[in-house]
């Protein structure tokens, strides 16, 4: 009796281990569990925790991808409203030139930029703030701050007159389309009144810097100081002398230009033997 008590303990205990499961943590290694866990076991685990791997990374993958498309979105909707600001802003240059700035209406704007009307106010807030937009990327030019440091680079009085009077004449050549309706429009409207202001205080900065140059060289004639240099300077340079020489007189240029380089030598510097 006594044996066969002992042998069907025996067997619960051995049906009991057969059939124990223990409870495995993501966490855990197999080598933790090595003394509990069958060989069947440890294969199942690993199954498990490379399917738990492949989940993990599959997530990774899908969270990159949806972030490299929504910066993808947001640098193209950058580049499309770049590309229409530009769109809208070449329009209206070409429309300020061909019929004036009174002349020129925000819905032609729209129509041939291929936006709508209200998309022209926001962008430039209408044609004031598209003419104020224009001279402004003229007068902010990536090549300006070129161009002064190349002013008071230059140690011969001569050499920087010329400098100055071919930057002027490009820089006419440019944007003469423009300045030329720019003028006529502001007598009658204050805001371009006020936008043709910031291009001559622009023009002006450079020609002071180049008037303070020739005074630093001691280049500027007797009795001629800075501010008298600078007004020198504009008298010749500005854009309505521009306009007196090239559509009053019919000058090229290149007239232009050669004159200005003797007229100004004499006017600013003087005759050569007064500076000997």
């Amino acid at each position: 009796m006594r044996n066969a008590m002992a042998m069907a303990l025996a067997f619960a205990m051995a049906m009991a281990m057969a059939i124990a499961r223990p409870v495995i943590s993501r966490t855990h290694r197999v080598d933790d569990c090595a003394p509990v866990i069958t060989r069947w076991r440890a294969s199942e685990y690993n199954t498990f925790a490379r399917v738990d791997s492949d989940e993990r990374r599959a997530r990774t993958i899908g969270a990159m991808a949806r972030a490299r498309n929504t910066t993808a979105g947001t640098g193209r909707r950058a580049e499309y409203a770049q590309l229409t600001r530009q769109a809208i802003l070449d329009v209206a240059r070409e429309l300020f030139v061909q019929k004036g700035y009174f002349a020129t209406r925000v819905d032609e704007i729209a129509r041939i930029a291929r936006v709508a009307p209200a998309t022209v106010y926001a962008v430039g807030g209408g044609k004031n703030g598209l003419l104020r937009t224009l001279i402004e990327s003229g007068t902010d030019a990536e090549d300006i701050p070129g161009i002064l440091a190349h002013i008071e680079s230059i140690t011969e009085p001569h050499e920087l007159i010329r400098f100055i009077v071919h930057a002027t004449r490009d820089k006419f050549e440019q944007w003469s389309g423009l300045m030329r309706q720019v003028v006529a429009a502001a007598p009658q409207e204050p805001g371009v009144r006020e936008i043709l202001q910031t291009a001559h205080d622009s023009m002006r900065g450079g020609l002071a810097l180049t008037a303070g140059q020739l005074d630093r060289m001691g280049a500027l004639r007797e009795g001629v100081d800075v501010a008298r240099a600078t007004d020198l300077l504009w008298l010749h340079l500005c854009n309505a002398a521009y306009f007196v020489r090239t559509d009053d007189l019919g000058w090229s240029l290149d007239e232009s230009e050669t004159w200005l380089n003797e007229a100004l030598a004499f006017a600013v510097l003087g005759h050569p033997r007064q500076r000997d």
